[in-house]
C-alpha cells in the first residue's frame, strides 16, 4: 500500500535556545512516521527533538542536515509514534538561534526500522536560477525536501510544508522512479537542497540467503527400504 498524508503543519519560528510545536494534530494512526524539516540561522549543537513529552515521550532522530551560509538545514524523524492527536513537538539546543520549522506526517510507512523507512539522503547545492533535487523513488513512496537559497524562491513543483521565502520545505508522494524538488531562484543565486525518501510499508524486503546449505530431504521411497 502506498505512503499517504497522515497531517502536515505550516511554519512555527522563534529565536533562542528552544521551540514548542503545538499546531500539529496527527490523525489516526497507521504504521505512521513524522518528519521535522528545520533551519536553525546559527550553528547549534545538543539538539533534542521529542514527540509528546507528557505522554509518549518519544525522541526524534537526525536523519539528514546540510549547511549553506547562515542555514543549518536539518531532517529529523520519528517512526512508530506512540500517541496522536494534538500533541506538542519540543525542542531544545544550545546557541540562540533564529529557527524556523514545519511538520509533516505520512501513514502506510515500513516500520521494520528507522533506517529501513527513511532512506537515500541526498544533497544538491550550485548557483542558478534552478533549486532542484532528485530523490530516488518508487511508485508508492514519498519524500521530504528542505532548501535554502540565496534569493527568492518561486513556481514549487511540490508540496510545500513551509515556505519562507528563500528557505522552503517540501513533500512528494511518488509515482515515479524518482523524485524531483524544484523551485525558480529570482535571480542566479547559490542554493542546497536536502531530501531523504519514506519508504512504503509493502516494499520488497531483499532475499536473504543461507551461508549453510539445507540438508538434503530423504526420500521417502529410500527411507521406506530402510525400515
Amino acid at each position: 500500500m502506498a505512503v499517504t498524508l497522515n497531517a502536515a503543519s505550516p511554519k512555527v519560528t522563534t529565536t533562542g535556545t528552544s521551540l514548542n510545536i503545538s499546531n500539529f494534530t496527527l490523525a489516526a494512526r497507521k504504521n505512521s512516521i513524522i518528519l521535522v524539516p528545520i533551519n536553525f540561522q546559527a550553528v547549534v549543537t545538543n539538539v533534542v527533538m521529542t514527540w509528546d513529552a507528557a505522554g509518549a515521550n518519544q525522541a526524534f532522530t537526525l536523519v539528514h542536515s546540510g549547511v549553506h551560509n547562515a542555514n543549518n538545514l536539518k531532517i529529523y524523524a520519528l517512526l512508530t509514534p506512540g500517541s496522536e492527536g494534538n500533541k506538542t513537538i519540543s525542542i531544545t539546543w544550545t546557541t540562540s538561534a533564529f529557527v524556523e520549522a514545519g511538520v509533516v506526517a505520512f501513514d502506510n510507512v515500513l516500520q521494520t526500522s528507522l533506517a529501513e523507512a527513511v532512506t537515500d539522503a541526498t544533497t544538491n547545492n550550485a548557483t542558478s536560477t534552478t533549486d532542484s533535487i532528485t530523490i530516488p523513488s518508487s511508485s508508492g513512496d514519498s519524500s521530504v525536501a528542505l532548501t535554502a537559497a540565496g534569493d527568492v524562491l518561486s513556481a514549487p513543483t511540490t508540496t510545500e510544508i513551509f515556505n519562507d521565502t528563500s528557505v522552503i520545505a517540501a513533500y512528494k508522494l511518488s509515482v515515479n522512479t524518482s523524485d524531483v524538488h524544484q523551485w525558480t531562484v529570482a535571480t542566479s543565486a547559490p542554493w542546497r537542497i536536502i531530501g531523504v525518501r519514506v519508504n512504503q510499508a509493502d516494499r520488497t524486503a531483499p532475499a536473504r540467503y543461507s551461508r549453510f546449505p539445507k540438508p538434503a530431504m530423504a526420500s521417502p521411497i529410500l527411507a521406506g527400504r530402510l525400515l
